[in-house]
C-alpha cells in the first residue's frame, strides 16, 4: 500500500531513506499490531541529517588528508600504538559517513546494529593502517642507487672510498 502521510516538520529534519514502524492501536491504546517500514523522506537537502552527513564527510576527508600528509613527511609518532590511535578516528569517521550517506543518498537505510558494525570495522581498519604505517625516519640515510645510470664508472656511495 502507498499512502501519503503529512509529517509537517520533516523538511528541516531528514532527507533520504529512513527506517520506521507503523503501529495500530485500539480505542484503549493497546497495540494491535505493528510493521517495520521504509520511509522515503522528501525533506530539504539542507535538513539536519544531510548537514550531519556533510560534516562527517568533511571531518573524515580532513582527518585522512592530515594523516596522509604527516605520513608523507614521516612525522608520525615513533610508537606503533600512537600511530594506530591517530588513524582510528579517521576510520570511525569514514564508517559513520558511509552509514549516514547510505540513508541520505537513498541507497539503503542501515539499521542501528549495521551502523555500529560499520563504524567499528572502519575504526579497526584505520587503527590497523596507522599501526602498520612507517614511523619517522629519524635521520637515517639510505644510499640511493640509480639503476638507469648509463656511465661506465662504478657508482660511489657517500662516505665510502
Amino acid at each position: 500500500l502507498r499512502f501519503p502521510i503529512d509529517f509537517f516538520d520533516l523538511e528541516g529534519q531528514a532527507h533520504g531513506y529512513l527506517r520506521g514502524q507503523i503501529r495500530i492501536f485500539d480505542a484503549d491504546r493497546v497495540a494491535l499490531g505493528s510493521s517495520d517500514v521504509f520511509l522515503d523522506g522528501r525533506g530539504s537537502p539542507t535538513a539536519t541529517m544531510s548537514m550531519f552527513t556533510l560534516v562527517l564527510a568533511a571531518f573524515a576527508a580532513i582527518s585522512l588528508a592530515w594523516n596522509v600528509y604527516r605520513l608523507s613527511l614521516r612525522k608520525l609518532p615513533v610508537e606503533r600504538l600512537m600511530r594506530g590511535l591517530r588513524f582510528i578516528h579517521t576510520g570511525a569517521a569514514v564508517g559513520l559517513t558511509i552509514s549516514a550517506a547510505s540513508s541520505s543518498l537513498r541507497i539503503w537505510p542501515l539499521p542501528t546494529p549495521a551502523w555500529i558494525m560499520m563504524t567499528l570495522v572502519c575504526a579497526a581498519g584505520g587503527f590497523l593502517v596507522g599501526y602498520l604505517s612507517p614511523g619517522p625516519d629519524n635521520g637515517l640515510q639510505f644510499p640511493v642507487i640509480n639503476l638507469t645510470d648509463q656511465r661506465d664508472e662504478p657508482i660511489r656511495i657517500a662516505n665510502q672510498p
